[in-house]
């Protein structure tokens, strides 16, 4: 690849404004990125490395059927919840809404699609 070449992509990597000569573009490029300027082709292999060669941000994996829990099978779930006969009703409603309140949370959904806060 040509030296105007390499130069033309760093300056749309960089998103500078192109000068009349090379020169003036690798100079502007090491100003920019703050890298020393020491000639035209060992600056322009550094700015390359600087800012060609570093590596993408990796993408966020995407989410596994297996790893989500839908709101049904959450209320499924807390449902199917058995709370010892000593609780009174107050403690009960307390402690079912507790589990709805932390099912919601790695769900992503509003606390009072799961939970029932009437005392039995």
């Amino acid at each position: 690849m040509s030296l105007r070449a390499r130069t033309d992509a760093l300056i749309a990597a960089v998103d500078i404004r192109r000068t009349t000569t090379i020169k003036g573009d690798v100079r502007a490029l090491a100003a920019a990125l703050g890298v020393p300027f020491n000639g035209v082709a060992t600056t322009l292999a550094a700015l390359e490395a600087e800012c060609l060669a570093a590596p993408a941000p990796a993408p966020a994996p995407a989410p596994v059927a297996s790893d989500t829990l839908s709101a049904g099978v959450a209320a499924s779930i807390l449902n199917k919840t058995v709370l010892p006969d000593s609780l009174t009703d107050t403690q009960h409603t307390q402690v079912r809404f507790s589990i709805a309140r932390a099912l919601a949370v790695n769900l992503d959904v509003p606390v009072a699609l799961l939970a029932d806060d009437t005392p039995r």
